[in-house]
């Protein structure tokens, strides 16, 4: 039986590694990576009102999603700890490469503020790094929370 409140605590904690991932990423100016102000100004229209929305939005999104990886475990086959964090962080492989494309070519295209409107393969490449994080870090949290997967 999966438990909603594991899942939940599993999915905040991950989304803050991912979170760490990103301003790791953006602080040391290899990508401009700051997800929770690019998604915050899409509902606020600008920088500086974006961080509180910003990170309801991607504390919500990383909840659901937590939410959806745990569906696909339990429908697996094999419910082994390594099987579990093989099979989130493959996810989050897809997950990331799926938002790498649609940030490129809907939210840099039509983004409100300039900066970040430019996408390169560098920010690609950092929501990647963020997602894969996410997708591991919530296969260790489902091990450790030890969720009993069952169809």
């Amino acid at each position: 039986m999966v438990h909603g409140f594991e899942i939940v605590i599993s999915g905040l904690i991950s989304t803050l590694a991912m979170e760490m991932v990103m301003r790791l990423t953006t602080g040391m100016k290899l990508a401009n990576a700051d997800m929770v102000r690019a998604l915050g100004s899409l509902v606020t229209r600008e920088y500086r009102t974006a961080l509180l929305p910003g990170l309801l939005l991607h504390v919500v999104f990383g909840v659901v999603f937590a939410f959806f990886y745990a569906s696909v475990v339990s429908f697996s086959p094999a419910h082994t700890s390594a099987s579990i964090i093989l099979i989130t962080t493959i996810l989050s492989i897809f997950h990331g490469l799926a938002f790498g494309v649609l940030l490129v070519i809907l939210v840099a295209e039509h983004h409100p503020l300039p900066m970040f409107r430019t996408v390169g393969l560098r920010v690609v490449l950092a929501h990647l790094a963020g997602h894969v994080t996410y997708g591991f870090c919530l296969g260790l949290m489902f091990v450790f929370t030890r969720l009993q997967f069952t169809h």
